[in-house]
């Protein structure tokens, strides 16, 4: 069975435009076409794993959204899928709010992958992250994190990592935009709970 024959890319030529290139065990180096690395960039993520966080959103128990180094808001499961907070203060949470933001962290999907050993995190902000989420999963208690920095607007993007990883990566800033960051945003706000087809009277 004849070895598959390894492709490596360099540095760009000093005049653009093109990479030097050679295959691995022969001598020669090459100039390719920068469009040619373009596509090979590409197809690398294109066929990449782009999810962020692998979790079923019905096994997840507990949720904690910190805010900078902000004491967490934290929201637990409760009976036929409900929810209270718990932290800062105990109260009914917005169900709605809450698998609304759970969903969009299920489905999250990674814009573009920046740097797989960053050493510099302050640049991404994540040094000490602008928003860090925690989700409790099953009944073995599997912690999932998620941390995120900066907004960078020219790409409409998030910079995140996750956990203790060092692999940092662009997320879509509409996730950003959409999530909760405060008690008062997954607080119950409903005034008060009836079935209308059980008044028999109105009192102004």
């Amino acid at each position: 069975q004849s070895k598959p024959l390894i492709l490596r890319l360099g540095a760009t030529n000093p005049t653009g435009g093109s990479y030097y290139a050679q295959v691995e065990g022969r001598s020669p180096i090459y100039l390719v076409s920068g469009v040619a690395k373009d596509v090979l960039d590409a197809s690398l993520h294109a066929l990449r794993d782009k999810t962020v966080l692998a979790f079923t959103p019905a096994e997840v128990q507990e949720v904690q959204l910190a805010r900078g180094t902000d004491a967490p808001v934290v929201v637990q499961r409760q009976a036929e899928d409900t929810w209270r907070l718990t932290a800062p203060v105990s109260a009914k949470a917005d169900d709605q709010q809450v698998r609304a933001m759970i969903q969009r962290l299920h489905d999250v999907k990674v814009q573009a992958f920046l740097a797989e050993d960053a050493t510099d995190l302050e640049s991404y902000g994540l040094q000490t992250p602008a928003w860090h989420v925690s989700l409790n999963i099953g009944q073995d208690h599997m912690l999932l994190t998620l941390s995120l920095g900066k907004v960078d607007s020219e790409r409409k993007g998030v910079y995140a990592k996750r956990g203790d990883a060092a692999r940092v990566f662009l997320l879509p800033q509409e996730l950003w935009d959409n999530l909760p960051k405060t008690a008062m945003a997954l607080r119950d706000k409903t005034l008060m709970k009836y079935e209308r087809e059980n008044i028999t009277r109105l009192e102004i």
